[in-house]
């Protein structure tokens, strides 16, 4: 078949796949609308080469199409090696001119030859020679190029020599392989225009390299290579420029191991501790395996180079999530820092969390206990003995101050409520409410008043005496719901439940069970013995999914004289959005980053922690990635918070990308639209 018409265009229309694209390339070749395609001036440039090595040589070749669909093709080489598949979409009649180029250190001969995917056979070979004279000589560090002066005639020169880091990989994929090139000049000022060549996509577009009358003679310059496959590969620097010496191949090999993706997270229970000192700051961290079976080895590590023991958790049958053991942290002044889980097999990567502790000035409040009555108590305990006391609260001159305050009997909570003391130039003075109960339990008591940090105690003994026998007086003390009031995320968590004290003035089975808002959850039984006693007992855990609840818990003694005692407990539901996403290059000429940013507001609710991350997609990719570890928001109410990342690529060519917001267990994310980044052509 006759070639179309004459060339339009040089390397119009095309666009780069994987080597291991090929088959899926051949089978959607063959879906699409029919196109009639030639290969014609296969040829290369030069043929015969008896030089000084490195060297390069050019390849190309006219493809002549005409249909409505795509042509892809490869360039396939008489080493045995293909090129990347490349496609060209056709509409009516077009010719493309393409192209590669491919590096050479030693003497050798062989071809290169264009194959159509989709077709049978080659185009015509391009055969060529390269006879090396003399040594192989590349000029890098070891070996620097001499230098020259401008007196002369002789021009400028230049040379290029490309490493790989690293040059062999084995382990998880993806990954990527990182190439470092140096130009050198023999003088300054120069220009060198240079391009990159690779094993599989021949050469990149020309770029430059500008020495300044003040700069060093050396420049260094980079590529990034993402792998996802095993695989191996070159990448090397041809010199456009007159009196260039070209680098060497810088060789990569790939062998991606079998992966089992993990995630992590961490985080800390009191991220902003303001209060009393000592205090234990507790990190909790929370491991995730993609596939099983697994062995994750992970320690605790800080911002002081500190390492924790290594640990492991076992994944043996599925993947799935699992806790870590907790971090401790005692802090005992201010301070500000860092600890991170680092997950160290079979991937690696650290999860940072930050912390910060403002100790609270010693305590100047003085808190009493008086009046309590009847103190120590001998007689008759049947229908429970009445106990007061009263409390009172002394803070010296000052400004306005909220003085928290709880009554405890026998270490459970028995009554709570805030003073709020108007500022003054004098002691402030102010009572609590009276603590009031009806006891039966005989023995030892114990009765305490905490104000702020301070709190105080007074003891006394309850001796009941009567007649032997008889039914056992049960009472109920100190009923309480843990939390009483619940801001946060919902399901609540952590998960509410209720303690109280069950107190017999004699030995006693006693049988009685827990109702959570008028629904029965759980019946239990306990002894108590000898000459009667109390005992703390706890419900079972619960929670709740209602955005705004007030409820009501009960514990009800279905044996002797069956007391009753019920408590309320209230819970506000967090709700985050996110408002809005955006990303925008930060310039306008060859941007090389991208400026992220996004709106997050809590509706509902108090305070809140949301854990966020970006993630980004390149045009033809089909999976997200990360682009950082979990961060955090705080919210003390309801509001906005701007919430941002920068992106960079490494690139000048065109990369096409859109990002998005993850919140974590919210089940929240937004997308951004896509975005060109590079020099678009």
């Amino acid at each position: 078949m006759s070639l179309l018409s004459s060339v339009l265009a040089l390397c119009a229309g095309l666009a780069v796949a994987a080597p291991a694209q090929a088959a899926q390339a051949a089978t959607a070749s063959a879906q699409a609308a029919p196109v009639k395609v030639a290969v014609g001036k296969v040829k290369a440039t030069p043929p015969r080469q008896d030089v000084a090595c490195p060297t390069t040589v050019g390849f190309s070749a006219v493809i002549a199409a005409k249909g409505d669909g795509v042509v892809r093709y490869r360039w396939v080489r008489g080493d045995g090696s293909r090129g990347a598949v490349k496609s060209i979409r056709v509409r009516g009649a077009k010719k493309v001119v393409v192209k590669d180029r491919q590096t050479f250190q030693e003497s050798v001969s062989g071809w290169q030859a264009v194959q159509v995917i989709g077709r049978k056979g080659l185009s015509a070979k391009a055969r060529f020679t390269v006879s090396c004279q003399g040594p192989v000589v590349v000029y890098d560090e070891r070996h620097p190029l001499p230098a020259s002066h401008g007196g002369g005639s002789r021009p400028v020169e230049s040379a290029a020599s490309v490493t790989a880091d690293p040059p062999s990989y084995a382990g998880a994929c993806p990954t990527s392989v990182g190439f470092t090139g140096v130009i050198q000049v023999s003088r300054v000022p120069a220009r060198v225009v240079y391009q990159w060549i690779d094993s599989a996509t021949g050469e990149s577009a020309p770029e430059v390299a500008e020495f300044g009358p003040r700069d060093a003679r050396t420049r260094t310059v980079t590529r990034t290579l993402p792998v996802s496959a095993s695989g191996t590969g070159w990448k090397a620097i041809h010199i456009l420029s007159g009196n260039g010496h070209d680098s060497g191949r810088a060789a990569y090999a790939v062998t991606c191991s079998p992966q089992t993706l993990v995630t992590a997270t961490a985080a800390v229970d009191q991220p902003s501790y303001n209060g009393a000192c000592p205090v234990t700051l507790t990190f909790t961290g929370r491991v995730t395996v993609s596939r099983g079976p697994a062995d994750v080895e992970y320690r605790w590590i800080d911002d002081k180079g500190g390492k924790g023991p290594t640990q492991k958790l076992r994944f043996p049958d599925k993947p799935g999530p699992a806790s870590v053991t907790p971090l401790p942290l005692q802090v005992t002044a201010d301070a500000k820092g860092r600890r991170a889980l680092e997950i160290l097999s079979p991937e690696h990567k650290i999860v940072w969390v930050d912390y910060s502790v403002a100790c609270a000035r010693p305590d100047d409040t003085r808190v009493d206990i008086s009046g309590l009555e009847p103190g120590d108590y001998t007689g008759d305990c049947t229908g429970g003995v009445d106990y007061s006391a009263m409390g009172r609260v002394t803070v010296p001159a000052g400004p306005a101050r909220e003085v928290p305050w709880t009554w405890y009997l026998d270490g459970v909570a028995a009554g709570n409520g805030v003073l709020r003391l108007p500022a003054s130039d004098k002691e402030r003075t102010a009572d609590v409410q009276d603590w009031e109960a009806k006891l039966s339990a005989p023995g030892p008591h114990t009765l305490q008043l905490k104000a702020g940090t301070v709190t105080v105690s007074k003891s006394f003994t309850l001796t009941c005496k009567g007649a032997p026998g008889g039914e056992p007086k049960i009472t109920i003390n100190g009923l309480t719901a843990h939390p009483a009031s619940y801001v946060g995320r919902c399901p609540t968590n952590p998960m509410m439940y209720a303690t109280a004290v069950i107190s017999s003035d004699r030995a006693a089975s006693i049988r009685y069970r827990w109702e959570l808002d008028g629904q029965q959850v759980a019946v239990s039984t306990v002894e108590i013995g000898g000459g009667g006693g109390s005992v703390l007992v706890e419900s079972v855990k619960w929670q709740r999914l209602e955005s705004k609840l007030d409820g009501k818990v009960a514990l009800v003694v279905e044996s002797h004289n069956k007391p009753v005692a019920t408590t309320g407990y209230s819970v506000t539901c967090s709700k985050v959005q996110i408002k809005e996403v955006a990303a925008a290059p930060a310039n306008t000429e060859c941007p090389k980053q991208a400026n992220l940013s996004a709106t997050l507001a809590l509706t509902e609710g108090g305070r809140t922690y949301v854990n966020f991350r970006w993630y980004a997609k390149a045009a033809g990719e089909t999976t997200w990635k990360p682009l950082h570890d979990w961060w955090g928001a705080q919210f003390d109410k309801p509001e906005e918070q701007k919430v941002g990342y920068t992106y960079r690529v490494d690139s000048t060519a065109e990369h096409r990308v859109k990002f998005k917001l993850v919140l974590m267990d919210w089940g929240l994310e937004k997308e951004t639209q896509q975005i060109s980044l590079g020099c678009i052509n």
